[in-house]
Parts: structure tokens; sequence; C-alpha cells
């Protein structure tokens, strides 16, 4: 869903999980993704390509 969100829209957006961590963001069109440790986690590490 996120992957869709960012190819499908240009705007700045946020990925927060459960109200309370902030995982994704897209500033000025630069990815950043945070909480590196729940990407790895999950085994979604290159599910999001800067």
């Amino acid at each position: 869903a996120v992957a869709r969100v960012l190819a499908a829209r240009q705007e700045d957006a946020a990925l927060v999980q459960n109200g309370n961590w902030l995982l994704l963001t897209r500033t000025g069109g630069e990815i950043r993704k945070h909480r590196p440790t729940w990407w790895s986690h999950y085994g979604i590490n290159d599910l999001i390509t800067p």
C-alpha cells in the first residue's frame, strides 16, 4: 500500500504505524526510512527504494 501511494502521488508523505511510530517520510521528493530495525524485522527492507 505504501509503495502504491508513493508511486501514484507527488506530495510529501509520512507512514506512521499505530499513530505512534514514524516509519517513512518523503519530503521534497526524498524518501527516508526511520526505525530500520522495523523494516528488517518484517523482511521488507527493499520494498521502498529511494
